[in-house]
């Protein structure tokens, strides 16, 4: 598990370049679960990208796939106008940095990730979403929580392209997370899993 920054109770982020600037506290935690011995997470906290990467393919080879990812997401720290296309960019360079481990980062290793990006868009700071594979990130309005990405696995794309897509597939929500398909068939090779339509992509949905 690498874990890339700490929460924090206050911490305000500038953009000199709008002139403006954004009041932010968060915490950062993740858990082994009830599954596994080794917990192959990997995280990132500091303004202004946040995300976790649940790695896949056991022990060492799923913690190294998510830690590529979280430390190629770490050079956008710091950054006062990030833009989109460096997510692309650096979830690219994470797939061909897990594919020079060879003989850690076999057949099977993978990762997800999702996780915001606090970036100038249209000249004012927008949080700028995205995910790849069934890892999710929900908003917190009013005490309801709202899932707002949507997973990349053979039940979801049964049930449409939305979270709150009508039942197609005879799935309600609440077994979705638990479906024995809910994540995509693994292909051959280190990598960010994609839906099936789209092998190999590293490129995540941006909301």
């Amino acid at each position: 598990m690498t874990q890339i920054g700490q929460g924090s109770g206050g911490f305000e982020v500038a953009f000199p370049s709008v002139n403006k600037t954004v009041s932010l506290a968060w915490a950062a935690l993740t858990d082994t679960g009830h599954r596994r011995e080794v917990n192959e997470d990997s995280l990132i906290s500091v303004p202004p990208i946040f995300a976790v990467a649940d790695g896949m393919g056991g022990h060492s080879a799923g913690d190294v796939a998510s830690a590529a990812v979280v430390n190629r997401l770490a050079e956008l720290a710091g950054r006062d106008s990030p833009q989109n296309a460096a997510i692309n960019t650096a979830l690219g360079l994470a797939v061909t940095d897990m594919a020079s481990g060879v003989g850690v980062t076999d057949l099977g290793t993978g990762t997800t990730v999702t996780g915001a990006l606090l970036a100038i868009v249209s000249g004012a700071p927008h949080w700028v979403v995205f995910n790849i594979g069934d890892s999710r990130v929900y908003l917190l309005t009013s005490g309801v929580l709202e899932q707002i990405t949507v997973d990349h696995s053979v039940v979801q794309e049964a049930r449409g392209r939305r979270p709150d897509h009508p039942r197609r597939s005879g799935c309600p929500p609440a077994r979705q997370y638990h479906h024995p398909r809910r994540r995509v068939p693994r292909g051959s090779g280190p990598r960010l899993p994609r839906p099936a339509r789209e092998p190999g992509n590293a490129s995540p949905d941006l909301l």
